[in-house]
């Protein structure tokens, strides 16, 4: 029965998904600008290493982390985060995949 993503269980803790629901939909709404800016607003905003060592655009190194490739990566990233992420882990995660990010 493999294929199933599971959106829940018993085991996920009672907190408030209130942090997450949030990142979700500030997710959602950059994507939806990535739609509509198209080339244009990804350049703007994406994490370029030449810039930021030069002093520039330091603010990408945060807005990049919330910046996504297409319809299947921010589904896939969106689950993995209400899966995943709730509202303790959060910070660490993001720090963590920005991190990892910015070795590739």
């Amino acid at each position: 029965m493999g294929g199933l993503v599971p959106l829940g269980d018993a085991s996920r803790p009672h907190a408030s998904a209130t942090v997450t629901v949030l990142i979700i939909l500030v997710n959602a709404y950059v994507f939806l600008q990535e739609l509509v800016g198209g080339n244009r607003f990804v350049h703007a905003w994406s994490a370029i290493p030449i810039r930021i060592t030069h002093g520039h655009h330091s603010i990408t190194l945060l807005t990049s982390m919330f910046m996504h490739a297409s319809w299947m990566h921010i589904i896939g990233n969106m689950i993995f985060l209400w899966r995943r992420c709730w509202p303790v882990r959060i910070p660490t995660f993001h720090a963590w995949a920005q991190a990892a990010q910015s070795r590739r």
